[in-house]
């Protein structure tokens, strides 16, 4: 199954997220064959408005793939299998994520050992 992303970049989607999908239609009992009855643009702005009462700002999916990138690469994952779950075509767009990651190490370094 693909997904267009970004630059009209194809993004194709993991067979177990598709089986993932499929098990939640089921389980709910979607026949419409919509998953999520509201539209991109509407989750997007319904997100916006609930962040700063839940998490004290205000967030978007940019934030959320950026945080999932980095907490992806602090985890221990490597960098090629993120790449692959971006979906970018380039290694060098998604090693600036490294680049956040190691910052956060040296950060945290610092307030350990101090500076």
């Amino acid at each position: 199954m693909n997904r267009y992303g970004a630059g009209g970049g194809g993004r194709r989607l993991p067979e177990f997220f598709i089986k993932d999908l499929l098990f939640y239609a089921e389980h709910e009992n979607i026949t419409s064959g919509l998953l999520f009855p509201q539209s991109t643009r509407s989750i997007q702005y319904r997100i916006g408005d609930m962040s700063p009462d839940a998490i004290g700002e205000r967030v978007n999916c940019h934030k959320f793939r950026h945080s999932f990138a980095v907490n992806w690469l602090k985890s221990g994952a490597n960098l090629r299998s993120l790449q692959l779950q971006l979906g970018h075509s380039d290694l060098s767009t998604t090693a600036a994520y490294l680049l956040l990651s190691m910052q956060d190490v040296k950060e945290d370094f610092d307030k350990v050992v101090g500076s």
